[in-house]
């Protein structure tokens, strides 16, 4: 309901106070023009202003300050791309960095409407972040929505080249000093011990790293990413390589005391 999505939007912290004014909800101090962040499948502004948004999705609803409930955008989102997959220029659509609620969503628009239906969802999954296991998981294996698993390396932490420090030249991290997701000390810890694993092992850690992400039933497509023919081969190769049980297993004793140390 329309209480519903703007509670939801002040608790969050997007407005600070309603208004009721006559037969509109004016929702006051707006603290993102939010409406100017939504785009067409084109990379347009859907709207021009807060106006033209409220028109076109919330009758009754007067948005002060440029806001629009994202479950109202979903369904226009879907609707868009529903046209495109009509008129042949699309195959099939998936998301990206979505929630289990989200996906649920989309497959009920899809559903009940006889729109296209999310063929996959492109989230990060890798050793250092597996909160992709937490819900998403079930959802692609019931629903048939594989994950195109990108940052199987964590930002390349995973392959042991940034621990102690180390900075290599031209290097991500060292390039953009602003991706720290996965350099906090609890990260920089299990990194450190899944390096060494693959190591006692007699195996590359980037290599092992991509290993564990591709045998993932729910895993359709792992995104990798190289600078130079070096990478590439090496993770490339990875797709023959397979895990013993014993590294499974020490991979699982990581995992299980130190679970996603990203924040």
């Amino acid at each position: 309901s329309a209480e519903v999505v703007i509670g939801a939007l002040v608790v969050l912290g997007l407005f600070r106070r309603v208004a009721l004014v006559g037969a509109a909800i004016i929702l006051v101090g707006g603290a993102l023009p939010i409406w100017r962040h939504f785009l067409d499948p084109f990379g347009r502004y859907l709207f021009a202003s807060p106006e033209e948004a409220n028109l076109l999705f919330f009758p009754s609803i007067t948005v002060a300050g440029a806001a629009l409930a994202l479950i109202a955008f979903r369904e226009h989102d879907t609707l868009a791309l529903d046209s495109l997959v009509k008129a042949g220029k699309v195959r099939h659509i998936g998301l990206s960095n979505e929630t289990p609620w989200g996906v649920s969503r989309f497959l009920h628009l899809a559903d009940s409407r006889g729109w296209p239906r999310m063929a996959s969802i492109q989230n990060p999954y890798n050793l250092l972040n597996r909160t992709y296991e937490v819900g998403l998981a079930e959802m692609s294996m019931r629903e048939n929505i594989g994950l195109l698993a990108y940052s199987p390396l964590a930002f390349g932490a995973l392959t042991g080249k940034y621990l102690n420090g180390l900075r290599p030249e031209k290097a991500r991290l060292t390039l953009f000093e602003r991706f720290v997701r996965y350099s906090n000390p609890q990260a920089q810890k299990a990194c450190a011990r899944y390096v060494q694993l693959a190591r006692d092992h007699g195996m590359d850690p980037a290599q092992m790293a991509l290993a564990f992400v591709t045998r993932q039933p729910f895993v359709t497509s792992n995104i990798i990413g190289a600078t130079n023919m070096d990478q590439l081969n090496r993770n490339l190769s990875s797709i023959n390589m397979g895990l013993t049980d014993s590294v499974l297993k020490a991979i699982a004793e990581i995992h299980q005391s130190q679970p996603n140390p990203p924040p």
